[in-house]
């Protein structure tokens, strides 16, 4: 062997021995970490428990987790790991298996889930070994009298120490508050009366019947009884006494059997002490304006409560119908128009007159209204508006006032709808060609026919004659 190979078996050497004293290095650097778990071993369903991991830096747990603590709530048997690490390449790993054990089924049974106020009724619970209701008793079964309904509690705890929680509710219902109301309380002798009783479900009536409403026509005054009870056998009772009395004769006097239609007449009624009209009113006298012949009915009673009914037929006379017709409805200003009314025998106008047809000259636009009566002296009433128009401002236009014999100039007439010209024509322009000053006339008038004119003077000058000189 050279001495090239002694210096390479140096230099492995020497490799080897730094390895082998790097991993050395290596092994007394990482010191696993002594990782523990502590948190229950059982625990109740449903109960949410912390698990807290200790002797390391960080930790990664199997659930994901990687704080020292985890918030669990199994809902069986569950096993958790968590791994400590001190560094990246040094970690320890540790699991607790938590068992889970069951809550105590617990059930309750009331002897009487419903009852009335004031009652008991006796509530049961099973299933657990110690119970703690809400009522703070303690014994498996209670005994309650609420007064309004009430819900109980109970907590159930089994021989591991785990709760339950249930409940049972107790309907308490008040003994029914029963009334009798009466369609009325006083009757007359061989009248009747409705008795309806309220605030119950099932009633018996001192007069054997079971309905809510009797119908009883009592020849005397009488008491009457009824017991009202409801679905849980709570009952109240409530009586009505039914007092019974001669009737009135009550009669109405009219001041006028037969009006006119709007006319009135006075009604009054006599013979008891209270009265009550078909029409609403509450007075012995009142005032009525039938449109139609109408029956009046007025019931009058005493002090005792006992009527008698009297009526009153009132006839209605139709009004004549007067209606107003016009010559004209328009007029122009100072013009005139007949105005004729008919559907009556007398008539008389706002105007004073009294015949059927006037005439009149209105100034400016006017309402004339006539009144118009019959034998009967019934009567109506008609009004009539007659319009006054004022007559339109004619104007005239000239294209030109003034033109050369020959010319032609064009006329305008405006302020009007139509027109008549001087010429004979009837457009709104013309043109004319005057041989001499000429002076144009036009009438414009309205949809009314009412009019106005207006004039034009044309002036026609002669053509210059013109003559040449000459100089030689």
């Amino acid at each position: 062997m050279g001495i090239g190979g002694t210096m390479q078996h140096k230099v492995l050497g020497m490799l080897v021995i730094a390895f082998v004293i790097g991993q050395h290095l290596n092994a007394q650097t990482c010191t696993p970490p002594s990782v523990s778990i502590a948190g229950p071993s059982q625990i109740c369903e449903g109960t949410l428990t912390t698990l807290t991991a200790s002797g390391a830096s960080s930790y990664v747990w199997n659930t994901g987790a990687t704080s020292a603590s985890i918030s669990v709530s199994p809902q069986s048997a569950a096993t958790y790991s968590v791994t400590g690490y001190n560094s990246p390449s040094c970690s320890a790993t540790i699991s607790k298996t938590i068992t889970v054990i069951s809550s105590p089924e617990l059930s309750v049974t009331a002897s009487q889930p419903s009852i009335c106020s004031g009652g008991s009724s006796t509530i049961t619970a099973k299933g657990a070994a110690v119970y703690s209701w809400s009522n703070g008793a303690t014994t498996s079964s209670i005994t309650v009298n609420p007064n309004t309904t009430t819900t109980y509690t109970v907590r159930g705890t089994n021989s591991n120490g785990c709760k339950s929680i249930i409940s049972m509710t107790v309907t308490a219902t008040s003994s029914p508050t029963v009334a009798i109301a009466a369609s009325s309380s006083s009757v007359c002798a061989g009248g009747s009366t409705t008795l309806t009783a309220s605030g119950a479900t099932d009633y018996a009536w001192s007069t054997g019947e079971t309905t809510a409403s009797i119908t009883v026509s009592p020849s005397n005054t009488t008491t009457y009884t009824v017991t009202g009870s409801t679905g849980q056998s709570c009952s109240g009772t409530a009586s009505r006494t039914i007092t019974v009395t001669s009737s009135p004769t009550v009669t109405i006097a009219a001041s006028s059997s037969s009006v006119c239609a709007g006319g009135s007449t006075t009604l009054t009624a006599s013979g008891a002490t209270d009265y009550s009209w078909s029409t609403g009113e509450t007075t012995a006298s009142i005032t009525v304006n039938p449109s139609a012949t109408t029956t009046y009915t007025v019931t009058g009673s005493t002090g005792q409560s006992c009527s008698g009914t009297a009526s009153k037929t009132i006839t209605v006379t139709s009004s004549p119908t007067v209606a107003i017709a016009a010559s004209s409805s328009s007029v122009c200003a100072g013009g005139s128009t007949t105005l004729t009314a008919t559907g009556a025998t007398d008539y008389s106008w706002s105007t004073g007159e009294t015949t059927a047809s006037i005439t009149v000259n209105p100034s400016n636009t006017t309402t004339y209204t006539v009144t118009g009566s019959t034998g009967q002296s019934c009567s109506g009433t008609a009004s009539k508006t007659i319009t006054v128009t004022s007559s339109p401002m004619v104007t005239i236009a000239a294209s030109s006032s003034s033109v050369c014999a020959g010319g032609s100039t064009t006329l305008t007439a405006s302020g009007a709808t139509d027109y008549s010209w001087s010429t004979g024509e009837t457009t709104a322009s013309i043109t004319v060609s005057p041989s001499a000053t000429t002076t144009y006339t036009v009438t414009g008038s309205t949809g009314q026919s009412c009019s106005g004119t207006a004039s034009k003077t044309i002036t026609v000058t002669s053509s210059p004659t013109v003559a040449i000189a000459a100089s030689s």
